[in-house]
């Protein structure tokens, strides 16, 4: 079997996809509504139990159309293809799969939603996608907005409280009509990135859903069901790069005169937000790193239910560095204990030998675990493995990075450039 390269991996609550360069997706650990998106397996006897190591999903599941970007909810799954088409599967108690019923599936289906309904392009398709604990977005080439599954908090963004089991256009006026960049579905509520309709450079933040513990950064703890517009003094009027929606707490990367600041808010009773405390916060404070700031560059961000990672390039140095901070019961953090860092502490680089690591993977559910993929697309995994969900072949859990199917993934190809999802490419062009 040919090796594949990984290029992204995210979880759910206890099941894990991968996605290859070649368009691929695997899936492993928990599969009690079909999350795993297996299908009938006829090698298999019950194609809803658990995997311990990667399965590939069927391409015929996906019509064959090539993969370009995953996502996971807390029991459910989705795909975007490189035709700009939606396929969704697992639990759908909410409606979150988009398919107009609440019905679960053990195998990927296409989201048959006539996206251009609301619109003059008779061919409008799906840029980008992104889930929640039971929610769904879906950005469109058009710069359309659509949600759907659960609204209790409003997180949907559409003005009322009722779960919605269809892609639902979004009021564009709630964000002002302006040119959508990122979108991020935290448990129960949700972050939109845009860029300011008078500036090329400039951009705006808004914020829905769930506030109790003032995750939104408004300043209050109200919740909210159309997007709000987060005061960028907050943010010291610095252009935002990126954006990441946890469990009940938010994360922004913002850039000054070519340096990059991080900014946490919301719950914070493990330490997630950094700050060397369990104090909460409902509006957006810097993250301070042990090193001189002057000296560093925060590259990636990434946060799970209750924790968080930051890879960082020091002056000096070739290979980024990793930051872990928050929840750790499961060993999520990687660091061979179970303490809870309260602010970002070094990860020890060592685990991944001479591999330089790209990015950082999550998960979106209370079974902490986390991932990170090398250059070469190897993956290395650790944490909660309760159900499989690493891909280690076993169920223990565990406290330091492990090298997940070495026989499958990873090219071995060091000077191999990165490949970059074309999806989040395109959602992310306005910062180039």
């Amino acid at each position: 079997m040919q090796k594949e390269k990984v290029i992204q991996v995210c979880g759910g609550s206890g099941h894990t996809l991968a996605l290859t360069q070649r368009g691929h997706v695997y899936s492993m650990g928990c599969n009690n509504y079909g999350q795993l998106g297996l299908g009938a397996d006829h090698q298999l006897s019950n194609n809803n139990n658990d995997r311990k190591t990667p399965f590939q999903i069927d391409p015929v599941h996906f019509d064959y159309e090539k993969i370009i970007q995953i996502c996971c909810g807390y029991f459910y799954s989705m795909a975007l293809t490189q035709k700009g088409n939606v396929y969704s599967w697992g639990n759908n108690a909410h409606g979150q799969l988009g398919q107009g019923n609440v019905s679960s599936q053990n195998a990927p289906k296409k989201i048959n939603h006539d996206w251009s309904l609301y619109e003059q392009n008779p061919n409008e398709k799906i840029k980008y996608i992104s889930s929640g604990q039971y929610h769904s977005f879906a950005l469109s080439q058009n710069n359309k907005l659509y949600a759907w599954g659960l609204n209790h908090y409003g997180q949907l963004g559409l003005n009322l409280d009722n779960q919605q089991s269809i892609p639902t256009l979004i009021d564009c006026s709630t964000y002002n009509n302006e040119k959508i960049i990122k979108m991020e579905c935290g448990d129960s509520h949700t972050l939109l990135l845009t860029q300011k309709l008078d500036s090329h450079d400039s951009t705006n933040f808004y914020t829905c859903g769930s506030n109790n513990f003032g995750e939104l950064g408004l300043g209050h703890n109200e919740r909210r069901n159309t997007f709000q517009l987060v005061d960028s003094n907050h943010f010291n009027h610095e252009k935002i790069k990126d954006i990441k929606a946890g469990g009940f707490f938010s994360m922004a990367l913002t850039q000054e005169n070519g340096f990059n600041k991080l900014y946490s808010w919301g719950l914070n009773h493990s330490g997630q937000l950094g700050f060397n405390d369990t104090n909460q916060r409902n509006v957006p404070n810097q993250i301070h790193f042990p090193s001189v700031e002057k000296d560093i560059q925060i590259q990636t961000i990434q946060n799970g239910m209750f924790y968080s990672f930051a890879t960082i390039k020091e002056h000096g140095h070739k290979r980024s560095k990793i930051y872990a901070w928050g929840h750790n019961l499961s060993g999520q953090l990687g660091m061979n204990h179970f303490k809870n860092p309260l602010k970002p502490a070094p990860f020890d680089m060592n685990y991944f030998k001479s591999e330089e690591i790209v990015s950082i993977g999550s998960n979106s559910g209370v079974f902490g675990y986390s991932f990170a993929i090398s250059k070469t697309g190897k993956l290395f995994a650790w944490g909660c493995n309760k159900f499989g969900q690493l891909g280690l072949n076993h169920s223990n859990n565990t406290n330091e990075p492990q090298l997940c199917c070495p026989d499958l993934f990873g090219t071995g190809m060091k000077n191999q450039k990165m490949y970059k999802n074309q999806s989040f490419e395109d959602v992310k062009m306005e910062f180039h």
